[in-house]
């Protein structure tokens, strides 16, 4: 992966242990968190620290959750602070955290402060972070793809951004959404490679 264009960033939504835990196709969540691996390793020779933003959900409180429930029974929706990464794809010392509290990151959430990394404006929105850096270009890869990755992806649109897809490195509940999503907006409003 060739993450060497100048003002690029990566965007990692949702790699929980909260949503790989409960995901039932073990081969394709090993075949994909294998793929989330080896992008971060990418980006994390060619892009700084700071431009590589782990995208945690934590929905406690969100408006949405009570009608999403009752529109989804069957789906469940973590109302919790558990931001914990799934491991191989734990971030690195300097690289960013950012809580969402909604499917898209740009419309709702907030930097979680570290040690290493600490964003002096935390509750700016993620647009501002970005366009503080001079970032146009935002590769994005995650779960659920035709949710969380998709939203974000469209905030990161709606706001000026190319958003860009890692296909190998997206997941959703099944393989055909997953195509389906990508052939809907794929060359419409993000680049699906």
């Amino acid at each position: 992966m060739d993450f060497s264009q100048s003002n690029t960033a990566l965007l990692v939504v949702d790699v929980q242990k909260l949503f790989t835990d409960q995901f039932k196709d073990s081969d394709r969540l090993h075949k994909f968190l294998g793929s989330v691996s080896d992008v971060l390793s990418s980006a994390r020779e060619q892009l700084p620290a700071d431009n590589i933003i782990h995208i945690r959900a934590n929905y406690t409180g969100s408006a949405w959750v009570p009608v999403f429930t009752e529109l989804n029974p069957d789906k469940p929706v973590y109302n919790n602070d558990d931001v914990t990464a799934e491991p191989r794809a734990q971030e690195n010392p300097g690289e960013i955290l950012f809580a969402k509290k909604t499917f898209d990151a740009f419309n709702d959430g907030y930097f979680i402060p570290t040690q290493e990394a600490s964003i002096s404006y935390s509750s700016s929105p993620l647009s501002a972070y970005l366009k503080s850096r001079n970032i146009h270009t935002v590769y994005v890869i995650g779960m659920v793809t035709a949710g969380c990755v998709h939203h974000t992806a469209h905030g990161a649109f709606a706001r000026g951004f190319k958003p860009i897809l890692i296909s190998g490195a997206c997941l959703d509940r099944t393989e055909e959404r997953q195509e389906l999503t990508f052939k809907l907006y794929g060359g419409y409003i993000y680049q699906v490679i």
